[in-house]
């Protein structure tokens, strides 16, 4: 079942960019701005080839191409995306390094 009932096609460079095109309020309640989301998701991009393939309303979906595979790198990526997000995990930072070695999944804010 799809979750999503729009879809929108969007003239972008970089998936990474959307949220910043958009002015996507996704996270205000946790003041993180469209320009926050540039930097984090362009990192990431960077990093771990990390796309959005989903947008919602609070939400970001991702799909990572070449996640995080040592210990220490996946524990670092966990840290990171929870302080990013910190609605969408709560479980343990080890379970999340587990998790992110897999691929990065739903981002969801509150």
């Amino acid at each position: 079942l799809n979750p999503y009932d729009r879809l929108a096609l969007i003239r972008t460079g970089a998936s990474w960019e959307l949220p910043w095109r958009l002015t996507w309020p996704g996270a205000c309640n946790s003041d993180i701005g469209a320009l926050d989301h540039l930097s984090i998701l362009r990192r990431w991009h960077t990093r771990w080839r990390a796309e959005i393939c989903g947008i919602d309303l609070d939400t970001l979906e991702l799909a990572v191409y070449q996640p995080p595979r040592d210990e220490n790198t996946s524990l670092a990526a966990a840290l990171e995306s929870v302080l990013y997000c910190q609605d969408s995990w709560h479980g343990s930072l080890d379970d999340r390094a587990t998790h992110m070695q897999g691929h990065c999944g739903g981002l969801w804010w509150d």
